[in-house]
Formats: C-alpha cells, structure tokens, sequence
C-alpha cells in the first residue's frame, strides 16, 4: 500500500470570499506530482501539480489549469481556477504549507518519478485502451 496524506482545509470563494468550503487535500505517493482537491458532495475532484502549490507559496505561478499566489494578505493564497477564468478561491497559506511540508517528507522533491510504478502503469493504460 503506497502511502497518503489526506488534511482538510478551507477555501474561500464567491464574491468578496465570504462563501467557506471545506475540503479535502489528498496526496498518494502512487502519483506522487499531484494534489487532489476534494469537496464533499460535489462530484468530481481537481489535481493540481504538486510543483504549482509549492512555488505558489512565495510567488506567482501557472500552469495551464490553475494559478497559484500570494495575496495581498499575507496569511492567504490565491488559487484561480482554469487561469484565466474568474473562479478564484482563498486558502490559509500556514495550512497548505505544512501540508506541502507532509508530501515531501513522503516523497522528496526530485524523486517523484522513482515512486511511478510504470509498469503498473502500462498495464492500466493497455486495459484502457482495449476496453470497448
């Protein structure tokens, strides 16, 4: 079994960031380049690379996906979701921080790809592919 880190934590969104979701942060070292977000009762998740909330702790960075920086606050992150689009949540930095801080005692920075299992993998994708 590989292993995980699940915390929750909260978002804040809609207009003036008063609306609070709380969710899920899930990282398996099985993918060990993503983070999923989770929202209880809300069908679907989103994976953000792991790299992107990182960097995102001290500066601005995007991805196609997402964008990741600092508020003018400085307890708080911007997380906008695509980019260019305007959903755009709040979230504690300290919280994902040492959650980010979790992962990489788990999987170090550097090592990500030595924890894919590719053959694994491969198989999946080969059943994937020949399933009607």
């Amino acid at each position: 079994m590989s292993p995980s880190i699940v915390h929750y934590a909260k978002l804040y969104g809609g207009a003036n960031h008063q609306d609070v979701l709380t969710v899920f942060l899930q990282y398996h070292s099985r993918d060990p380049h993503f983070i999923r977000i989770e929202i209880p009762g809300v069908p679907g998740h989103l994976d953000i690379a792991r790299s992107v909330l990182s960097e995102g702790l001290n500066r601005s960075v995007e991805s196609k996906d997402v964008r990741v920086a600092p508020s003018d606050d400085p307890d708080l992150l911007f997380i906008e979701m695509p980019a260019d689009s305007a959903l755009t949540f709040l979230i504690l930095r300290e919280s994902l921080g040492v959650f980010l801080a979790e992962t990489y005692a788990v999987v170090p920075a550097g090592q990500e790809d030595e924890q894919i299992k590719w053959d694994q993998e491969y198989d999946l994708l080969i059943e994937r592919t020949e399933s009607p």
